[in-house]
């Protein structure tokens, strides 16, 4: 954890809900250890407890936060008494004095099934010293609400984000939401955005070699961005960063340029990832290999086009020859 101070964080939130490792310990519903850390609320709360006192202990109670859902069954890890749970989590929290106390409610289960109780989490409200968050399924004015009546100190909004990245100033104006949990539509980078992405590339890569690893691999493959820019199928920008092979090309070498020590770069350019195909994928890996050999970079990762679906082998291992 000390590691994510040194690169510029200012703090961790344990993930301690929606089924994951320490939720997994905390619910009654997935846990059947025999030993301490099972059975009793007070043995399936004692990884987690631990947990936060190893991070308090290195990096500080003040930027110290954790995330519940003791209402959840996410992954079938539900409990038969969450009420109960949730209760003894915040109070056993306390002692450790850590920042916030970020608590699902239970209307979200499944991300379709919503369901009314919005005054679940008031007793781990009232229970916590802390500051207190909320989250799950709240609009607007239940946001709001949920303020007024004290029953949080603080907001979150996750899939309403995902709909809306200017969701701040619809709140403001209190405008109409995009369909929760769905993404926005894709569009283009705006030419004077490109360089901002790509120092956000070599920005990622030197807080990765602060924190410790020995090296970073740029994702160029799969229909991610890098890749997006290299295929014709749906790269049909009509600006230097489209058209032509060295068009195309352009924003992935711009990348590893930025980047150049200690890296490697995966590609696949004989696949057709999120319908991110080339009409010539042959000159197309010729093109970037023959272009990264000027960078000096540490090795090139190139997926073969055998596996066009899961479970659909295609028999064609000479087709990275070069």
């Amino acid at each position: 954890m000390l590691l994510t101070l040194t690169i510029g964080f200012d703090g961790v939130e344990i993930h301690g809900a929606h089924g994951y490792f320490i939720d997994q310990f905390l619910k009654d519903q997935v846990n059947d250890r025999t030993d301490k850390y099972g059975g009793s609320l007070e043995n399936r709360y004692r990884f987690a407890l631990e947990v936060v006192e190893a991070v308090v202990n290195e990096i500080g109670a003040d930027r110290v936060g954790i995330k519940l859902s003791p209402f959840g069954g996410y992954l079938e890890s539900g409990d038969s008494n969450p009420e109960a749970l949730g209760l003894y989590m915040v109070e056993s929290l306390n002692r450790y004095g850590i920042l916030y106390c970020h608590a699902i409610e239970p209307g979200r289960e499944k991300d379709v099934d919503i369901k009314e109780r919005p005054q679940s989490l008031v007793p781990m409200r009232k229970a916590f010293k802390g500051t207190f968050i909320v989250g799950g399924g709240y609009n607007r004015e239940d946001g709001n609400k949920a303020l007024a009546e004290n029953r949080a100190d603080l907001v979150a909004y996750g899939h309403h984000f995902l709909a809306n990245p200017d969701l701040p100033k619809r709140f403001e104006l209190n405008a109409l939401n995009n369909e929760d949990a769905q993404f926005t539509s894709p569009r283009r980078l705006r030419t004077d955005e490109i360089p901002q992405i790509v120092d956000e590339f070599r920005l990622a890569a030197k807080n990765a070699i602060e924190a410790g690893f020995d090296g970073v691999e740029i994702q160029g493959a799969h229909g991610y961005i890098v890749d997006q820019f290299l295929k014709d199928q749906v790269n049909d920008r009509t600006d230097r960063d489209g058209g032509s092979l060295e068009n195309r090309c352009r924003f992935a070498l711009e990348v590893v340029e930025a980047l150049a020590n200690e890296i490697g770069i995966r590609l696949s350019p004989f696949t057709d990832s999120y319908e991110s195909g080339d009409s010539n994928p042959e000159a197309l890996g010729l093109h970037m290999a023959e272009s990264l050999n000027k960078y000096g970079i540490l090795y090139c990762h190139v997926v073969e086009p055998r596996m066009k679906t899961v479970g659909e082998l295609h028999e064609t291992p000479q087709s990275c020859p070069h």
